[in-house]
């Protein structure tokens, strides 16, 4: 008998995310797993958004949209352009001893769209294992952070702070700047 390994999942296949992997990446629940086929048949085409809807609210939903329930830290980071992977990381650390909290604890991290492509910010969320969630300036904006951002220079209300209350339940540790690196931390 010869056994020889196989890719069970067209997404699997084609090196795209899957509904079970964002989930899992983000420390939630599927709450409806019916969605599972619509939704990774959609991420073959094309990038899946991540909205975050906080309530209390009455949500009608189709049934091709995935509800996850959230549970562990949302990081919001911010950082300079050029920033290192390790000024990312030691700015984490500092914030989550600051809030009694560890690696193992964040569900994932948020920071502006603006970043995608920010080497430092990726290998970071790399390192942590965790997604990174690039939030839109309309998302950003609508939030209001407790303090003013060197953001309103880029037309924003701040990055780390606004991203946590865009994503979080709660803020449990207002934005703070870490040498380069600003980060806030929310939990859900």
């Amino acid at each position: 008998l010869e056994l020889y390994p196989a890719i069970t999942t067209a997404t699997d296949a084609s090196g795209r995310p899957c509904l079970e992997s964002v989930a899992r990446r983000l420390k939630a629940d599927i709450v409806n797993k019916s969605t599972s086929k619509s939704i990774n048949l959609a991420f073959l085409n094309e990038d899946v958004p991540i909205l975050r809807l906080k309530g209390p609210r009455i949500l009608l939903v189709d049934e091709d949209v995935a509800v996850l329930k959230g549970k562990g830290l949302v990081l919001g980071v911010g950082a300079r352009k050029g920033v290192s992977s390790e000024e990312v990381l030691q700015a984490i650390d500092l914030a989550l001893a600051e809030s009694g909290r560890k690696r193992e604890d964040i569900a994932f991290l948020a920071t502006a769209w603006l970043k995608k492509e920010e080497e430092g910010l990726l290998e970071a969320a790399k390192s942590l294992d965790r997604e990174i969630i690039f939030l839109s300036r309309e998302e950003l904006n609508s939030q209001e952070p407790s303090t003013p951002s060197r953001a309103k220079d880029l037309g924003l209300t701040g990055v780390a702070e606004p991203a946590v209350l865009a994503l979080a339940k709660r803020l449990i540790l207002p934005k703070k700047a870490y040498g380069r690196v600003t980060v806030a931390i929310g939990e859900n």
